[in-house]
């Protein structure tokens, strides 16, 4: 099972635009941007961050060079798509991307996938104009010039020629002929009492489920909170599933997997250091629900900018080693709180005598550890190491050598 995901690292805000998922049960994709200070590519850079495990685990692929405005999935082993002005395809779920490019000069708000294998959708929101292609991308077909204006609320059911929307109206619509007719329906009291307390155009998202007529809604509060709702029948009813508090993150976004009741929920919020405002972390969460939003297994990552510009790679325990110590072996340091920022390492006698000083790239430790190797010069003694967070000691240990 694989998962992709895609975020805006920058800004600090995740799009609705640029989360899809994949092929498989437990598969997403994000495109991110992230800044980097330094060598190589001072700026603002892109790439892609994904898992196989429903966000449980997660790694970066780096396309600096690449941006793409939408991204949408595809029921095919692997197959996503990126557009701009063109559209790419990636076999491997964003790790590499196919040279050849599909650019039809067609205007558009909206790039999504069908119900089917290479099935994709462009739509403009201004004309009203909805194109099909069914050979992945390589062609369009404009199939109706009647969708309602409805601020990129749209998407396309898991039965051929199904596609549900919410207008500007912030009425809910349906279509089972690609959109050469609709039906509106009236939302539920519940729902409908939130949209009128409520004065935001934007106050709904939409996503399509896996199964027949399976559909997501969330209404936004006007305290901020997020109440999703689950329909089994194309929008004809709706029950409650759940309600996520803002908590100050910048962004919540959800998505429905490809697996009957898989729902997902990614919170995204950026932190920028004072001493150094170059250097930031993001604090992703990811949500997983395998009963349609009603409870959830979370997974938090903190992430970090230079590190994901590939400067500082970190292995995957909460310590510090130092070695070689032929004493015992490496020293581990394993009570270091989580998400300090390390600046050095200081060695010291126990008379507090400086012997050695490691000056390292500021590294966050999150499920994360740093290596650090000794001089051989060091003479068989004790030793106190002290890790350092700025001015701050966040870590002690002593230690022995023997020679």
């Amino acid at each position: 099972m694989f998962f992709t995901v895609l975020l805006l690292f920058h800004s600090g805000s995740v799009e609705a635009q640029r989360i899809c998922r994949c092929s498989g049960s437990g598969q997403l994709t994000f495109f991110c941007e992230w800044y980097e200070a330094g060598f190589p590519n001072p700026g603002v850079n892109h790439g892609f961050i994904h898992t196989d495990d429903y966000g449980e685990t997660i790694s970066f692929y780096d396309t600096t060079f690449k941006y793409f405005s939408n991204l949408t999935g595809d029921r095919s082993l692997g197959l996503i798509y990126g557009v701009n002005s063109n559209i790419q395809r990636s076999y491997d779920n964003g790790a590499n991307w196919d040279t050849t490019l599909y650019n039809h000069n067609i205007s558009y708000t909206l790039f999504f996938e069908g119900n089917q294998a290479g099935e994709l959708f462009l739509f403009n929101d201004y004309d009203h104009n909805l194109y099909q292609s069914i050979d992945s991308g390589a062609s369009f077909q404009l199939i109706s010039s009647l969708v309602p204006h409805c601020n990129g609320r749209l998407v396309a059911g898991s039965q051929p020629g199904v596609l549900l929307g919410i207008d500007t109206s912030r009425r809910f619509f349906r279509s089972y002929d690609n959109g050469q007719t609709f039906e509106y329906i009236q939302f539920p009291d519940e729902i409908q009492n939130l949209v009128e307390n409520t004065n935001s155009n934007y106050t709904f998202t939409i996503t399509a489920g896996a199964v027949a007529e399976e559909v997501y809604v969330g209404v936004t509060k006007s305290n901020g909170e997020v109440n999703v709702y689950q329909s089994l029948n194309h929008g004809s009813t709706f029950s409650y599933k759940s309600t996520f508090p803002y908590y100050n993150y910048d962004q919540l976004k959800y998505i429905a997997g490809r697996e009957s009741n898989e729902f997902y929920a990614i919170r995204f919020e950026s932190v920028y250091f004072t001493y150094d405002p170059s250097i930031i972390t993001y604090d992703l969460q990811i949500s997983y629900s395998s009963d349609g939003g009603a409870t959830f297994n979370t997974y938090s990552h903190l992430l970090y900018n230079e590190l994901i510009a590939g400067e500082m790679p970190l292995p995957s325990v909460p310590s510090i080693s130092l070695s070689p110590n032929p004493a015992t072996d490496a020293v581990w340091l394993r009570d270091i709180p989580t998400g300090e920022v390390v600046t050095a390492i200081e060695i010291s006698n126990l008379s507090g005598q400086s012997v050695f000083n490691y000056n390292c790239k500021s590294a966050v430790l999150h499920g994360q550890s740093l290596q650090v190797n000794l001089p051989p010069t060091l003479a068989a003694g004790c030793y106190v190491v002290k890790v350092m967070g700025g001015n701050r000691v966040v870590g002690r240990e002593k230690f022995m050598i023997v020679k």
